[in-house]
């Protein structure tokens, strides 16, 4: 299988959606091989039609080519470094809640709603995450109140290197009454597929 490498140097915990950088390797998504990355983490890329794929210094996205009028969707896995240490997986599970927990001090952002558990079938040290909250800012409301925007998304250390991690996940962004759970299937499936690669001691 083909190798994708990304890397990052910085601790990164993105809490609303990454923004997506004018990319010099972007392309429709066609090979739909696992992405195997040096730092011991793959991932299969997300399953359905339209999506782009664009290589990152840190990160490969995907983006989903829909009528942003209708919703938008988009996901991604980036790779990061830490130099922090965690000494059970619950105190791991607390930093990550308490990084990523969207506040609705910011007055567009409403009605919040998050879960933070252990994930241990795919690592101890993973956490998953998921957010939802009102966009009552989003440029592409249409005359709608606000749009409804959910985060999914697994973070992990690796197992054998805890000073490596990656953070694979999805965003949806959808008018509360027009919900797509087909497209949203597309991203489920997209952080289900991570997993360890793990080096076997002789």
């Amino acid at each position: 299988m083909k190798r994708y490498g990304v890397s990052i140097f910085l601790f990164i915990v993105m809490v609303v959606y990454p923004v997506l950088s004018c990319a010099t390797d972007r392309a429709p998504l066609a090979n739909r091989e696992p992405r195997i990355s040096s730092l011991g983490f793959s991932f299969i890329p997300p399953p359905g039609a339209n999506w782009v794929e664009e290589f990152g210094e840190n990160e490969i996205k995907y983006i989903k080519q829909i009528d942003p009028a209708i919703s938008t969707l988009f996901g991604g896995a980036t790779e990061l470094q830490t130099q922090l240490t965690f000494a059970t997986p619950e105190k791991f599970r607390e930093y990550i809640t308490a990084k990523r927990k969207p506040t609705e001090s910011v007055p567009r952002f409403t009605n919040t709603k998050a879960s933070y558990s252990l994930e241990p079938s795919i690592a101890p040290f993973c956490v998953r995450y998921k957010e939802q909250f009102e966009d009552r800012g989003a440029k592409n409301r249409y005359g709608r109140p606000f749009l409804v925007v959910f985060n999914h998304g697994i973070i992990c250390l690796h197992p054998e290197n805890p000073k490596v991690s990656v953070d694979i996940y999805y965003s949806y962004r959808y008018p509360p009454d027009k919900i797509d759970k087909g497209i949203m299937s597309e991203g489920e499936e997209f952080i289900n597929s991570l997993k360890m690669l793990i080096h076997k001691k002789q």
